[in-house]
């Protein structure tokens, strides 16, 4: 027992060096303090934001609403996939785009659940309806860290009698601080950049520029991709897609069904915010060519189908308006109109809006 404490001991010293390097560059932002806050603010201060990485969105938009003196008027709510429909597009002044990556119905929740404790709510709600907000395997558990949001709102619901259960959370990201692999993200990244350290540091900046070479998020919330990523040949996009889809295609395998408790708790806030007066739109986000073929033509993903034909009959019998649709031929979107095989540039985004306007 003796030589097994000792053997222990030993690697003390190796453990606390790992933790220590991967808290002190932290290459995720997991443990640095005001990373989302900071940002949250220079946006708010009429400045766009660049360069913002590795942080978590869904935290950042609380940050938002937390600071916020008004509610704005239009907020939309959904995935990635949405994240570049920007107020110019939508025409709409007092627009926020709260869009999150792999957005689903825990999101749509705990962001309206962020606004009803703030004691506002917006007076129109634009729901990037992706396919996979239905599917009770989509695997997504990223809402655990807003989730008492999300269960707050849905008491708020009256009337939610979905018998969905929460994921609890893992706290897999805090314990990056002992991770091997998340060590050696963080001797890569003082490799390239030393001065890391000296100790935590932001690596975006404000600016009233509205391009620049990184990502840049705006002051509606809505982002623009970095040059590397809106200057890929359209050769390079079609790679991108049928790559997409010669794996698991994302949030939509073992897609069986639409599930019947995700779908009643969809309704059941819809039911919620049209009772309070809250104008709700639906935005049907496509997909690439090559990947909206390959979906409509495999049983496997019968259910993207099968989505997009509830959100509209849904929203016929709600009276919501609805913009886009899966399809790209319905919207005139080409292969030219992408970033790869599921993300849209802006033009894709226009075309959607008027489509359905001139409809």
């Amino acid at each position: 027992m003796a030589k097994f404490c000792l053997k222990i001991l030993g690697f003390a010293p190796i453990l606390a060096m790992v933790m220590l390097l991967n808290f002190r560059v932290d290459p995720a932002n997991i443990y640095k303090k005001g990373y989302e806050s900071k940002a949250a603010d220079i946006l708010l201060h009429g400045q766009n934001v660049v360069g913002m990485l590795n942080y978590d969105e869904r935290i950042f938009q609380e940050e938002i609403v937390k600071k916020r003196e008004k509610c704005p008027d239009t907020i939309l709510l959904g995935s990635s996939r949405v994240m570049t429909l920007s107020n110019d597009v939508v025409e709409m002044k007092d627009y926020w785009n709260h869009g999150v990556s792999g957005a689903g119905i825990y999101d749509y929740l705990g962001i309206l659940g962020m606004y009803n404790k703030s004691g506002q709510m917006p007076k129109q709600v634009i729901l990037g309806v992706d396919p996979w907000i239905l599917n009770e395997k989509n695997g997504d558990t990223r809402y655990q860290s807003i989730i008492q949001y999300v269960d707050s709102f849905r008491e708020t619901m009256e009337g939610d009698k979905s018998k969905v259960q929460l994921k609890f959370p893992s706290f897999e990201k805090e314990l990056q601080i002992f991770s091997l692999s998340y060590f050696q993200s963080s001797v890569d990244l003082i490799r390239k950049e030393p001065e890391l350290l000296k100790g935590p540091d932001f690596d975006f900046y404000g600016t009233t520029e509205k391009e620049a070479k990184e990502m840049i998020r705006y002051i509606d919330g809505s982002i623009e991709y970095g040059e590397s990523v809106r200057n890929k040949p359209v050769e390079e996009v079609d790679k991108e897609a049928w790559q997409y889809v010669s794996g698991s295609v994302y949030q939509i395998e073992d897609y069986q069904e639409l599930d019947p408790n995700m779908c009643l708790m969809f309704e059941n806030m819809i039911d919620y915010l049209q009772e309070k007066e809250v104008c709700v739109i639906f935005y049907l986000p496509p997909y690439h060519p090559i990947v909206y073929e390959y979906i409509e033509g495999d049983k496997n993903y019968e259910m993207v189908l099968r989505a997009e034909e509830y959100f509209k009959n849904l929203a016929i019998g709600k009276g919501i308006q609805v913009y886009g649709s899966y399809n790209p031929e319905v919207l005139q979107c080409t292969g030219e109109d992408f970033l790869d095989g599921m993300h849209m540039r802006r033009s894709c985004m226009s075309k959607c809006w008027v489509k359905n306007q001139e409809d």
